[in-house]
């Protein structure tokens, strides 16, 4: 029995408490005794909701939690119970533990509107704590002013400003945070973990309002008493290390963290210090001290406290120290290490990036490649834009590099658009780098001006800007716009007077006025730069003389230009322009009939490049010289060498030519088909093989061997259909077939022509000629009239195509009967300077007034025509026959008497002389 029920308290009175004494002692389970048997026999009782109220909360302690529920939710049903609010707040927990935060803070609410100060206090702090977890940070921060204001004296009231503070903190208003740290109330019974934590909070406000040395002590202080409460100590050692770097103290803050303390020598904020000192040595410009600190921290710490950017960062700091070969080893380990911890390629790329960037600066180009080319089949996984845009840049620059300009080309054809627009302007540049040295100039041209477009508004480096003006104008240079080329010079002259590269302008200006023709004025502008004190790449340098040597060559000033060339090629032998300077030099010798020393000079460059591009002129040379010399023998078996050995030189076509003129000047004629057999059908470049075809065709179209001329044709055009030569081929063919009287075949031979068959505007002429002359021989003479005149329009006084249409007009006239239109075309066929095509025009004009009628008139023409053209026995013949004829016919015995003995005088052809016998036995 219960003191309670001794004492004479019985029915529920005596249970309840009973219930309570047992609750307080601690026997729980006794206390669920009498408190289950009070509700289960007095259920009409006043205390039901107090039974329930306490067995909630001795479920709650027991975890019994759905049970506590139950009772608490009874005594919710109660709102004007004692233990009401007292349920809230239970449920208000029970919520909050089962993280429904918003049903929490609902009951949070109710319970702070009880009138029990110190319930109503902390049911106002952990109300705020749900809204903070339901993202309801205003209304919590609300509540939080509400508790500070009106329970100033509660237990909460310390923790309400702490967690305020640290709302300002998180919001980086840190002048607000440390206003309510320094609110916060001393703890009565000395320093507790939240003054700590406060102290600590007050110190990180220091820190990142700047005041460091305030910042400074509070850590340190912090770090002086860690009995019991050392959850501050980490970050306050942290904290102590940042501030005395913000101060410089560099070696203050080295020896803070030599000395920590045993249980924070593999700490998190022990790498994080170590980590901060490395980059505050390295910005101080102590990279050995930098690189000393990241070699300590990736080697003392474990990987999982350690970031893919430490090794990324000392790695950069060493390849600063030329030490590439330590660098690519620390990336390697960074690489297995993460690796091993099963990172993804991804995470990676920083340190795989780096890897290629100090191969690249290291000049180990084929290497970087490597590195770069397996990240771009990757690049998509790449999260990071500008990770990506550094594998698209190192990956240009490497291609340039090595030369491979066509794969750069290839990789920015698109440019990616999701990359930021200075970023699309280094790849601008580069593409147009590429373009450049690649002959796409146009491309170089439209790169470099979009490059400085984007450039201007961002305000880019100097040096690039001015590199990439000058290369615009290289491309512009050799699109031969010399206008915009100059222009373009002249600017940047005048906006940077002081440039290192006003060299290469000045070069520019001297390479236009070569090609204007301004010899003078070119020497003058190279003779300037090669005497200058300015600095100048020695590249560029030895162009300059080159082009000073070129200069004085063109101005024919051949012994100037030889000392020129010569001080070049002395000055490096090794140099392609000296090479260059070389052939020059030999043929400048040979201007001025100085043969020997041209073709020691020749030999020379031959034994100094040998298979070269400067070889294969040196050999050419030579050989002029032999045929200038008439060196026979030695040129055939030569020039026969060169074509073997250079079988795509541009000189096997004029060299093929040299030997057929030396073939033909020996009339070696078999010798000379020979050759062009075997070039024909031998292995050898496109063009000389299609020269060797039309040397053939012209050789046996000279020799009068038309059906070898119409082969030799039909096989030009079966093995080149499209050629320089098609025009003359297809054209020959033609008039094969029309003299054959095959005119639909050689309508289609004509009209077989490509679109650019003719460029020749002569052939052109010659094959719409050909046409009208099919077309009237097909009996179309409205085409053939449309062609004769589009023949007549094109052509000049002098243009024999054009009299022979003015024939055609005036047959056509003829046979429609338009006689006045046909002796207006003979007319001016008439004018022909040919003498025997002019006779002809005027006997046609005799023939036409004799069909139309006008007999005196045609008389009178054919007698003058004796007068007009005596030499044109023929033609002569035929007028004075025709004159005869009309003589006859008119009875004017005289007058045929007179042209009887002009005929008899004649030289006539059997067909005149059977005429003239004919008329006179009349």
């Amino acid at each position: 029995m219960t003191a309670s029920l001794a004492r004479g308290f019985g029915g529920a009175e005596g249970y309840y408490r009973s219930g309570r004494q047992k609750y307080i002692e601690g026997l729980l389970l006794e206390a669920r005794g009498y408190f289950s048997e009070g509700l289960k026999k007095y259920k009409e009782s006043e205390l039901i909701p107090d039974f329930h109220y306490w067995l909630g909360e001795i479920d709650f302690r027991q975890e019994r939690y759905p049970a506590a529920r139950k009772h608490f939710a009874v005594v919710a049903n109660s709102p004007g119970h004692r233990f009401y609010h007292f349920s809230c707040y239970s449920l208000a927990w029970l919520d909050y533990r089962e993280k429904s935060y918003a049903e929490a803070g609902k009951w949070f609410a109710i319970a702070a509107a009880s009138r029990e100060r110190r319930l109503a206090s902390a049911a106002l702090f952990w109300e705020s704590e749900a809204l903070f977890q339901n993202a309801e940070t205003a209304a919590g921060h609300s509540v939080l002013l509400q508790l500070t204001a009106e329970y100033p004296d509660s237990a909460e009231y310390r923790a309400a400003l702490y967690r305020l503070a640290t709302l300002a903190f998180n919001q980086r208003d840190y002048k607000i945070s440390l206003y309510y740290l320094r609110a916060m109330p001393e703890p009565a019974a000395g320093a507790d973990m939240l003054q700590r934590q406060a102290d600590l909070a007050r110190g990180w406000c220091g820190y990142f309002l700047q005041k460091y040395s305030n910042a400074e002590s509070v850590f340190r202080e912090l770090q002086s008493d860690i009995a019991g409460v050392d959850d501050v100590v980490p970050l306050a050692f942290l904290g102590e290390i940042l501030a005395q770097i913000k101060l410089n103290k560099f070696e203050a803050a080295r020896a803070a963290y030599v000395q920590r303390p045993e249980r924070l020598l593999q700490a998190p904020v022990a790498a994080a210090a170590l980590r901060e000192l490395a980059v505050a040595f390295a910005e101080a410009a102590e990279p050995e001290t930098a690189v000393t600190l990241g070699q300590e921290l990736i080697t003392n710490f474990p990987v999982t406290l350690l970031q893919v950017d430490d090794f990324r960062r000392l790695a950069r700091l060493q390849a600063t120290l030329d030490d590439n070969r330590e660098a690519l080893q620390t990336l390697s380990t960074g690489i297995v290490a993460f690796s091993a911890q099963g990172e993804s390629d991804v995470t990676l790329v920083v340190l795989r990036l780096e890897e290629a960037q100090i191969l690249y600066s290291a000049a180990e180009f084929e290497k970087a490649l490597l590195v770069l080319e397996s990240l771009f089949v990757k690049r998509w996984n790449i999260k990071e834009t500008a990770d990506r845009y550094r594998v698209y840049l190192l990956l240009v620059r490497t291609l340039n590099q090595l030369g491979n300009y066509s794969r750069t080309l290839n990789l920015l054809a698109q440019i990616p658009s999701d990359f930021a627009i200075t970023r699309q302007a280094d790849l601008l540049y580069e593409r147009g780098w590429a373009a450049l040295q690649s002959g796409n100039f146009r491309l170089a041209d439209n790169d470099f001006s979009a490059y400085l477009k984007i450039v201007k508004e961002t305000e880019g480096n100097t040096s690039v800007i001015q590199n990439a003006d000058l290369n615009r104008a290289e491309a512009l240079f050799n699109l031969h716009q010399d206008l915009e080329t100059d222009a373009l010079l002249v600017r940047f002259a005048n906006r940077w007077p002081e440039s290192e590269f006003l060299p290469r302008v000045r070069n520019y200006q001297g390479l236009l006025a070569l090609r204007r023709g301004e010899f003078e004025a070119a020497a003058a502008i190279f003779t300037d730069l090669e005497s200058s004190a300015v600095k100048i790449d020695p590249k560029l340098a030895a162009e300059i003389i080159y082009n000073l040597g070129e200069s004085l060559f063109s101005l024919e000033r051949y012994p100037e230009a030889i000392a020129v060339y010569k001080k070049l090629a002395a000055k490096d032998p090794q140099l392609k322009l000296s090479g260059q300077a070389l052939i020059r030099m030999g043929e400048s010798y040979f201007n001025q009939g100085k043969y020997l020393k041209s073709q020691l000079v020749y030999l020379k460059a031959k034994q100094l490049w040998p298979d070269t591009e400067i070889d294969e002129k040196a050999s050419y040379g030579l050989l002029l010289l032999a045929y200038n010399q008439d060196k026979f023998p030695y040129l055939e078996i030569e020039v026969k060498s060169f074509i073997n050995r250079f079988p795509d030189s541009s000189y096997t076509v004029p060299l093929m030519l040299l030997l057929t003129d030396l073939y033909q000047r020996q009339g070696r004629e078999a010798d000379l088909f020979a050759l062009l057999h075997d070039i024909e059908t031998g292995d050898y470049a496109a063009d000389l093989q299609l020269e060797a075809f039309f040397r053939l065709f012209k050789l046996d179209l000279k020799k009068g061997r038309k059906e070898a001329a119409r082969s030799d044709c039909q096989r030009l055009l079966q093995r080149f259909p499209q050629s320089k030569y098609e025009c003359d081929c297809r054209l020959y063919l033609a008039r094969y077939a029309f003299l054959k009287g095959s005119y639909k075949a050689a309508l289609v031979k004509l009209d077989a022509l490509s679109a650019n068959g003719c460029p020749d505007p002569d052939l052109s002429q010659e094959v719409t000629l050909l046409k009208a002359r099919i077309c009237q021989q097909s009996g179309d003479d409205f085409k053939a009239r449309k062609l004769y005149l589009e023949v007549a329009e094109n052509g000049t006084g002098t243009d024999a195509r054009a009299f022979i249409a003015f024939v055609g007009l005036g047959d056509i006239f003829v046979r429609e009967k338009k006689f006045d239109e046909a002796l207006f075309f003979y007319d001016k066929a008439s004018r022909n300077p040919i003498k025997t095509e002019a006779a002809a025009a005027v006997l046609k004009s005799a023939v036409t007034l004799e069909a139309a009628g006008r007999i005196s008139a045609a008389r009178k023409l054919y007698l003058r025509i004796s007068y007009l053209y005596p030499e044109q026995q023929h033609i002569v013949g035929e007028a004075l026959l025709a004159a005869l004829r009309l003589a006859k016919q008119e009875k004017d015995k005289a007058t045929a008497n007179k042209i009887t003995e002009k005929l008899n005088a004649l030289q006539l052809d059997k067909a005149q002389r059977r005429e003239f016998e004919k008329l006179t036995a009349l």
